[in-house]
């Protein structure tokens, strides 16, 4: 995976961002402003602004269940692969017991330390790592830096712009590491083309949006995914993971816990959304 045609992934980051911040999530709204994520937000929905502002609490959705997991770990690391400017490494790294690893793409990496030096959120226990999800050189100089203890992976919109060899790479290279320091990998992000198109089916405008965020980075989502979840957990126990466990976001976060003005449209998606603990 070169780097530069990953930095085209970049900026889809920022959508996320703009989502999580329109869902009042602690930290985002800042980070927005100071990102101008408004703009890429934009450039990638178009007109349809109001049409797509149901998914701001699907995402919030992802991130409360992401944090669920994160909790019942108790890993004293976490290591976040494309942090782009979540929010996660800032409400975290408020224990100063836990040590977090945000990782990204070094021209990213640099940009987004910029902004949060600036909003004067620098933690000590918040380091700033570059990393390419394919690189074992990357993931050895990572190693260098982890303190003992267990390590929770975490990724949260990555995959689904990585090639399905990347993506075995990628699961190789954390599965080495968890064989020999423990831990879990947490993530929403395994899907299947199935899934898709049963998403698509909830909200037709995802089709359009999905078309153009592949004219922006280069990747299409439908071709990164297998055609069903089966065989998406097939591939991950081929890599060596021995306990992959998936549960229903809707499981772990109550529609009640979301402000919504399209309730039927989002527990439709919620019960449709996978995350998962692999190890």
């Amino acid at each position: 995976m070169a780097t530069a045609a990953h930095d085209r992934i970049s900026p889809t980051a920022l959508v996320a961002l703009y989502f999580r911040a329109m869902a009042g999530l602690p930290y985002a709204r800042e980070l927005a402003e100071a990102s101008g994520a408004e703009a890429a937000f934009k450039r990638i929905v178009g007109d349809k602004v109001d049409r797509v502002r149901w998914m701001a609490p699907l995402l919030k959705a992802r991130e409360m269940a992401t944090d669920v997991l994160l909790a019942r770990w108790d890993c004293p690391n976490i290591v976040e692969f494309a942090t782009g400017l979540s929010q996660r490494p800032f409400t975290w790294t408020e224990d100063p017991r836990l040590h977090y690893f945000a990782t990204d793409l070094p021209n990213a990496l640099d940009d987004n330390k910029r902004i949060i030096e600036s909003l004067g959120l620098a933690r000590p226990n918040l380091v700033w790592q570059a990393l390419n999800v394919v690189s074992e050189g990357d993931f050895a100089a990572l190693d260098l830096i982890l303190p003992p203890g267990w390590i929770a992976w975490v990724c949260d919109g990555l995959i689904p712009y990585l090639t399905l060899e990347e993506q075995e790479r990628m699961g190789s290279l954390i599965r080495a590491r968890q064989k020999k320091r423990g831990g879990v990998w947490i993530t929403a992000d395994l899907t299947s083309r199935q899934r898709l198109r049963a998403f698509q089916k909830i909200d037709p405008d995802l089709r359009d949006i999905m078309q153009s965020i592949a004219g922006l980075t280069g990747r299409d989502f439908e071709a990164n995914v297998p055609e069903t979840i089966d065989e998406m957990e097939a591939r991950y126990s081929k890599i060596g993971f021995s306990n992959i466990i998936r549960h229903e976001v809707g499981e772990l976060v109550t529609l009640s816990s979301l402000e919504t003005d399209e309730p039927e449209k989002l527990e439709a998606m919620l019960k449709n959304m996978n995350i998962w603990e692999i190890s």
